[in-house]
């Protein structure tokens, strides 16, 4: 039998898992009769679990109904969505996701579309 040295490589392991968290600071707002725009902080870094890939946005109307859903790239901090109801409450939810999977939901948050002609305000 043969004995020497054996080499051990050292093994960096990289634990990449979903985010622990949504995305932060989600508000929305209701610019136009038919357009709300939804801004957001990313996921803190101590709660991402790797690279994040991206977000996932999914629209409610009022009645409940999934209507909408985006997948936005991780760059995006922002989304204008248009062709909505006028005068029309809706409910927004948001997670993030890595390569290995989608993390929690934020909770919901409600904004209207702006009413249509609407009457100027005078002083």
């Amino acid at each position: 039998m043969k004995r020497g040295f054996r080499s051990i490589s050292n093994c960096v392991l990289s634990l990449t898992l979903v985010p622990d968290e949504p995305p932060v600071n989600i508000r929305a707002r209701g610019i136009e009769p038919t357009v709300i725009t939804i801004y957001w902080s990313p996921v803190p870094y101590e709660t991402i679990n790797g690279i994040g890939i991206g977000y996932q946005l999914a629209l409610f109307n009022i009645s409940a109904y999934n209507i909408r859903n985006y997948t936005l790239e991780a760059s995006v901090l922002s989304l204008e969505i248009t062709d909505l109801d006028i005068w029309t409450n809706y409910s927004i939810k948001m997670s993030a996701f890595t390569v290995v999977g989608e993390g929690p939901w934020s909770e919901s948050i409600l904004e209207d579309t702006d009413e249509e002609g609407k009457s100027p305000v005078w002083l």
